[in-house]
Parts: structure tokens; C-alpha cells; sequence
């Protein structure tokens, strides 16, 4: 993620539009040369017109696709856009006017069938190569005229790299491979790689234990090993480590790298000028690193909107998100999928069992826990999420006793709150009852006073005649002993 507002063209736009879109992707150097997608699925272009500059226009062809990702290809020029269904389409060269800008008949082709109609996970774009990684591992590449037919390569590829001068990718195993002129050469000196990043003529590999490797062209120090040397072979990167992301594109001669607490470092051609280490900027965001320090002024790949980012609402919907999530609570034959460290953070009783043993993954729930409905126990861990309880009031009392057993005060204030603020003439003898199994004193006495002010009224109602007989004898002799009759 990153701030739209750091490319100086997205503080023109009106902020109320701003606030909707989803996805932004600056692709050419040309000022103006933007795409974004709208939270509504709608395409807009940036274009000139008379005496308003920078005014979004909508390319009414294009509506209702949900976009994934989008890659420029500057040889053609060719857009490619990835739906997240797995379909690639293509704009052509013939839809661009002579400022590489979309016109407004500009139509989409959709293009799986040049590639066996497989289903795509990811799309890649260089100078003049374009690659796309199947959900079968397979790639396929064609260079520069869409015309001609796509080549595969079998090697059961996770992950696709483009640059301007040679293009990367990473096979199951972990090894890179690199390519130019269709040459494919295994770098076995690289093992273990889990991301790979293609520059204008240098590449960037970085390892599953957070370090960076580097090699190509050196000419503005984009290697980060103090020199302006060319390096054939990759070499580690000093001065940086626990790095969790890396970035560069076939624009650029930047390198970039994040480490754990989202630390950017930068080095390479920065604002003109040749930075030759790793250098601590004071950004968090890739993106950001790239609208701020990057030549030219376009972005590496696509920005996800984060204007409108609140964090109670990630909360919120990354419980139960089991494409997210890395722990899964079964209780009952039925499966929660929630976060470790949101689990850790917000309860005590997390904290002291998965901190005992930090590589321990057992998610097994005690005998205890297990007495507790799959309902209750599901909305005991979304508050953990939502500070908020969504359950009807029968289940709010055994809430309350799970509260208890895992010392969560400020959880049981809530659902008492929640009773107390849902109390009804209908519902108090329910409540009463509930209160009684629950042994929850405060709550029984509070229902017994709401009672006893509305007495006629509550005596009428169908929960006095359910109530078990030892119970209405309990209610009855309370009620005579405080003189509740009378009202």
C-alpha cells in the first residue's frame, strides 16, 4: 500500500474521488498517463482538456470488471489487465493516441485462449516482454507483438519477474532463473529465494531468511555494494537484513527494500543522483519510496488505495479471513480462522500460551473451552477483533461465563451493558432466568427491579407462564418479601 497524495498528480483530483478509488497505476512518463478503478469496478483515464487539466475520464467500454492488476508494456504499447477470475485482457496499440493515452472506444480482448485458456495468478510487463504465471505453474511469454504465439515454460514457477533487459522467475524449489534472448539460465548459487525484482539491467533476489542478493548493471550504484562496478553473479547486500519485501522495475535504476517494521531502504539513481549503499529513508511504504526518490515518475506496479484506510475496519474483516489468517480454531467439528497475533495482543490467556512455546501450533481447545457453544466461542474471539457482541441475549450469559474463564473483564462489562441496555418487559424473566443458571448475582437482581416496577405488565407476558416452577416460586417469594406486589 501507499499514499496516492505522493504523486503530485492525485492531489488534483476532487478528494471525494479521490476517497473511491481502489486502484491507481501511473505507466507511462508522459505527464497524464494514468489509470485507476474505481471501488465500483468503473475505469478512468487521465486526459487533457480545455482549460481543466488532470480531469479523470471515464472509459465507458470498460465497466463492471473486477481488476486484479494491470501491466504496461511499453514496446507495443500494449495495457494487460488481470481479473481477479483469472481472465487476462488486453488494450491494444490501435486504442492510444499519439500520447499513449486511451481513447474512448477503446475495447478489451480478452486472451487465455493464447495461452491453452489456462486461469492466471500473475501478470508481468517489460521494455518489450510480457509473462504470464498460470494457477498451474506454468509461464508463458511473447515479446513485443501480441500477434505472435505464446511460449511456455514448463518449470513449476511460483513467482514472475519482468525487466528491461532480462526477465526473472522462481520455481518451487526456491531457485531463480533468469532469461534473455530466451536464453534460460539457473542461478544455483540461489537457493531459498522467495521474491525476485527485474530493473532497467540489474535484478534483485530476496531469500526466505530476509537477505538481498544483487547483480547486473551497477552504472548509478543499484547494486548496493559501495561501487559503480557491474557484477555478473549475484552478491549478497551489506548493511541491510530481516528483509521482508523488495522492489525495482524495468524503469528504473532504484533499488528498494523493506525491513521488518516496514523500514524503506533506497539506493540506485535517486532523484538524479547515484546512491551506492542501502540508505534508511523515513517512509513506510514501497510506494511511497518510489514517488518520492524513483526516475522517471512511474509506478512499479499498481497502488492499492490506502486514503480511506481505517484500521478498525481491516480488524473487522480479517476475522474469520481464512486467506489471511494463520491459525484455525476447530470447536465442535466447526472451524474459526483467526490471527495468532491479534490473539496474543488482545487476551491474556493467549499471550501466556502461545508465548510458552513460540513454534508450538496446537490449537487444540482444553475441556473446559470446549463446554462453550460454537456460537458463543466464535463471538468471543470477533470481539477480540470488533469490541462489539453480536448475539442474542441468551447467548450473552454464556458469554459472560467464557469472559470469566478467561479473565476478560472489560468482555464481561460489555455483555452485561448489553443486557442491561436490551432489558424488556418480554424479555426480563428470560433474562432473570439466564441470570440465575449463570449464577450472575448482579444481573438477576438488576432484572428482579426492572420486574418489580413493571410487575402487572411482566406477569402477563408468555415467559411468566414458561418459566420452570422452582423458578416462578423463587420469583413470587422474592417479590412478596420486597413488596413488589404493590405496584
Amino acid at each position: 500500500m501507499g499514499d496516492l497524495k505522493r504523486w503530485p498528480i492525485f492531489n488534483l483530483v476532487a478528494p471525494e474521488f479521490l476517497q473511491n478509488i481502489r486502484l491507481a497505476f501511473i505507466y507511462d512518463q508522459v505527464v497524464c498517463n494514468a489509470l485507476i478503478v474505481t471501488e465500483d469496478n468503473k475505469l478512468y483515464t487521465f486526459s487533457h482538456s480545455s482549460g481543466n487539466f488532470f480531469k479523470p475520464r471515464l472509459i465507458t467500454t470498460i465497466n463492471g470488471l473486477y481488476i486484479k492488476t494491470i501491466a504496461y508494456m511499453k514496446g507495443g504499447p500494449y495495457i494487460f489487465i488481470l481479473a481477479c477470475t483469472g481472465e487476462v485482457y488486453l488494450i491494444d496499440k490501435k486504442y492510444y493516441n499519439a500520447n499513449n493515452l486511451i481513447i474512448d472506444e477503446c475495447k478489451l480482448e480478452k486472451i487465455n485462449d493464447k495461452f491453452n485458456n489456462e486461469m492466471v495468478k500473475d501478470i508481468a510487463c517489460g521494455g518489450s516482454s510480457f509473462l504470464v504465471l498460470t494457477f498451474s505453474k506454468k509461464v508463458y511469454q511473447f515479446n513485443n507483438h501480441i500477434e505472435n504465439k505464446f511460449k511456455v515454460i514448463n518449470n513449476k514457477i511460483v513467482s514472475i519477474s519482468c525487466g528491461y533487459g532480462s526477465n526473472a522467475m522462481i520455481t518451487d524449489d526456491g531457485i531463480v532463473h533468469v532469461w534473455t534472448n530466451n536464453v534460460i539460465t539457473a542461478m544455483k548459487e540461489l537457493t531459498t529465494i522467495k521474491k525476485v525484482a527485474c530493473g532497467y539491467m540489474h535484478i534483485m533476489a530476496l531469500s526466505n531468511k530476509g537477505n538481498v542478493y544483487t547483480w547486473g548493471s551497477n552504472k548509478y550504484g543499484q547494486l548496493g555494494n559501495g561501487t559503480t562496478q557491474n557484477v555478473n553473479n549475484p552478491i549478497k547486500v551489506q548493511k541491510i537484513r530481516n528483509i521482508v519485501d523488495i522492489a525495482t522495475s524495468a524503469n528504473h535504476n532504484i533499488s528498494i527494500a523493506m525491513e521488518k517494521g516496514n523500514r524503506i531502504f533506497v539506493w540506485g539513481l535517486c532523484l538524479g543522483y547515484s546512491i551506492n549503499v542501502p540508505t534508511l529513508t523515513t517512509l513506510s511504504s514501497i510506494h511511497d519510496a518510489f514517488a518520492c526518490f524513483a526516475v522517471p515518475k512511474v509506478m512499479h506496479q499498481p497502488l492499492l488505495n490506502n486514503c480511506k484506510f481505517n484500521l478498525f475496519d481491516s480488524l473487522r474483516n480479517a476475522f474469520n479471513d481464512e486467506t489471511t489468517s494463520d491459525l484455525t480454531i476447530t470447536i465442535h467439528g466447526k472451524s474459526i480462522h483467526v490471527h495468532k497475533s491479534i490473539l496474543i495482543f488482545r487476551c491474556q490467556h493467549f499471550r501466556e500460551k502461545f508465548l510458552k512455546d513460540p513454534v508450538d501450533e496446537d490449537n487444540r481447545l482444553d475441556e473446559n473451552e470446549m463446554l462453550f457453544s460454537y456460537d458463543v466461542y466464535k463471538a468471543f474471539l470477533q470481539y477480540l477483533y470488533t469490541e462489539k457482541i453480536d448475539l442474542p441475549l441468551a447467548d450473552t450469559l454464556e458469554l459472560i461465563q467464557l469472559a470469566d474463564y478467561y479473565s476478560m473483564n472489560q468482555l464481561k462489562r460489555c455483555c452485561v451493558q448489553s443486557l442491561y441496555e436490551n432489558i424488556t418487559v418480554e424479555n426480563v424473566l428470560l433474562v432473570y432466568s439466564l441470570a440465575i443458571k449463570f449464577h450472575n448475582k448482579e444481573l438477576e437482581d438488576c432484572c428482579f427491579k426492572f420486574a418489580s416496577r413493571k410487575m402487572t405488565a411482566v406477569i402477563r407476558t408468555p415467559n411468566f407462564v414458561e418459566l420452570d416452577g422452582s423458578l416462578v416460586k423463587h420469583f413470587i417469594i422474592k417479590a412478596a418479601e420486597t413488596h413488589a406486589f404493590r405496584t
